[in-house]
């Protein structure tokens, strides 16, 4: 087969050389030709001689020369390198300075002198305590031996624990007064008129400090000793407690009240007891906000009555028309309200001896208002109550002695009938106000009037801090329909009592500001208690230092 496919290659060239030269040859002629092909002829040829040998390439050599290093030494002296690591941290920030402990002083009109210190402990985790002295005297008044002197001195504490805190104080209080409601063109032996208190108070309280707690308490004890000029002497052990427990997120329940036992002797010595209980259960319905309870009193005085027990219900109602806007409220309760020779006397210094006292019963008190916050700046809250009172006290000149006043009482129930407004304002840090206005309207029994008691009373702050330097102080107040009985029987109105005050406080370095005080501006000398004028305008300049 190898044979054959050779015969035929040679052939076709053979054939297509002549045929190419021949068409040269007779390039633009074709002449008739004659090609005799044989069949048989058998063309042989000779064989191939083929080489089965490897052709071996020789490899150059190259000759590796070798190489050569050389090294040389050298010494660089270099200084001694400190391996300590420095690690760096933030810079912490010096405490500031703590002025925790200041001195004001002053001197004004009237012959007045005013000195007091605020001394406090540093900084502390754990412990706070503290030291108040105080001197406040005028040697003059609006008449004649009216002078009048406040001293105090009052040491406390507070000491912080895990859970709770627990503060203690005990102040010694000393105050002097002098009874001048007399006609000034009498004479009166100066010893004759003049009063004078001793108050020792120790209190110490206990107070739950753990907010995520379900169970909160708080309750304090306090035990004042109270002694006058004229032998009248007063000792009373006070308990306050007041708890909470948390039963769901929508129930509390908790029990609030008090116990008092006094013991008071003037010519005559007897003890006077009071226990106050008041438990309650608060749920809340979305919006709605019910408290429920009864109030439990029991007291000892025989003072027109000879029942010692009282049960009161305590119901109140909240509903929230607009979250923190706008909220109603109303519901009734009752209770025994405490009266002692120490609380009276904070009202009234000029009281005769051997006055009567008695725990006011608070029959029942109806009440309805609202309450809530406008702009998030202005704070308010309007109600309308209906009470009705059994011993409520009421304070007038002591028969013909203008000089002092006794507690009279009705002998029916007092009805009153209050209105009351309150609303502050706060801007920031720059601004501070507040205003309040009362209207009491009585339904006496028995008693004409109700003695030395205002129909209206009004009230106004206002404090304005300027570039951090300059602190205003505004107050005001205001007593209107006060009506009083003059030893022959004649009933008296007494004047609106207006008074406006105004405070400045400028700071001229940290530890260092003074002040100045203008009281009762209008020069208004009025009378809140029949006979006894206060002072017209008076003012008090001083100074303040902190170290």
């Amino acid at each position: 087969m190898r044979h054959v496919v050779i015969l035929l290659f040679c052939f076709g060239s053979t054939f297509l050389f002549s045929f190419s030269a021949i068409a040269q040859a007779n390039e633009g002629e074709i002449e008739n030709q004659q090609i005799i092909v044989e069949k048989n002829k058998k063309i042989e040829l000779p064989e191939a001689q083929r080489g089965f040998e490897k052709i071996v390439i020789e490899k150059k050599t190259v000759d590796v020369s070798k190489q050569n290093y050389s090294y040389n030494d050298y010494h660089l002296p270099l200084p001694l390198m400190d391996a300590k690591l420095k690690i760096l941290t933030v810079k912490e920030e010096p405490l500031p300075k703590l002025y925790a402990n200041y001195i004001k002083a002053g001197i004004g009109n009237y012959a007045t002198s005013y000195l007091e210190a605020f001394l406090y402990n540093k900084r502390s985790e754990k412990l706070a305590y503290g030291l108040n002295l105080r001197h406040f005297a005028s040697a003059r008044g609006p008449l004649k031996r009216s002078g009048l002197s406040d001293n105090h001195i009052l040491l406390y504490g507070k000491y912080l624990l895990s859970k709770a805190s627990i503060d203690s104080d005990l102040g010694y209080f000393r105050t002097a007064r002098h009874f001048y409601g007399y006609n000034q063109d009498l004479e009166f032996k100066k010893d004759t008129l003049k009063q004078r208190f001793n108050n020792i108070v120790w209190n110490i309280g206990i107070k739950s400090n753990d907010s995520s707690a379900s169970f909160k308490y708080q309750g304090n004890i306090e035990i004042s000793n109270l002694n006058d000029a004229y032998k009248a002497k007063e000792t009373e052990a006070l308990i306050r407690y007041k708890t909470l427990m948390k039963l769901d997120e929508n129930s509390y329940m908790g029990v609030r009240g008090l116990i008092s036992i006094s013991s008071r002797s003037d010519s005559t010595k007897y003890v006077r007891n009071l226990v106050s209980l008041q438990p309650y259960y608060q749920r809340t319905l979305d919006k709605l906000i019910l408290t429920g309870g009864l109030n439990f009193g029991f007291e000892n005085d025989t003072l027109f009555s000879k029942k010692n027990f009282h049960l009161y219900p305590a119901l109140k109602g909240e509903y929230k028309i607009i979250e923190n806007i706008i909220h109603v409220f109303g519901g009734l309760d009752g209770n025994m309200e405490r009266n002692t020779l120490r609380s009276t006397l904070k009202e009234n210094p000029w009281l005769t001896n051997r006055v009567a006292l008695a725990h006011s019963n608070k029959l029942v008190e109806l009440f309805i208002g609202t309450k809530g916050t406008l702009l998030k700046k202005v704070t308010y809250q309007l109600q309308g109550s209906y009470l009705s009172y059994k011993n409520l006290p009421f304070m007038v000149n002591n028969g013909q002695d203008s000089l002092r006043f006794a507690l009279v009482y009705d002998s029916n129930n007092v009805k009153i009938t209050r209105l009351k407004a309150e609303a502050s304002y706060s801007l920031d840090t720059k601004m501070l106000a507040g205003v309040s206005f009362t209207y009491n309207g009585y339904n006496m029994g028995t008693l004409k009037q109700a003695w030395h008691m205002p129909k209206m009373q009004a009230n106004y702050y206002l404090t304005y801090f300027l570039k951090d330097k300059m602190v205003f102080h505004l107050s005001s107040y205001m007593f209107a329909g006060i009506k009083a009985v003059d030893p022959s029987g004649k009933e008296i109105v007494l004047p609106t009592i207006l008074d406006l005050n105004v405070k400045v406080d400028y700071l001229f370095s940290r530890n260092f500001s003074a002040f100045l005080e203008l009281n009762n501006l209008l020069a208004n000398k009025y009378e809140r208690y029949l006979y006894y004028k206060q002072k017209g305008i008076n003012l008090l300049l001083g100074a303040t230092c902190s170290f």
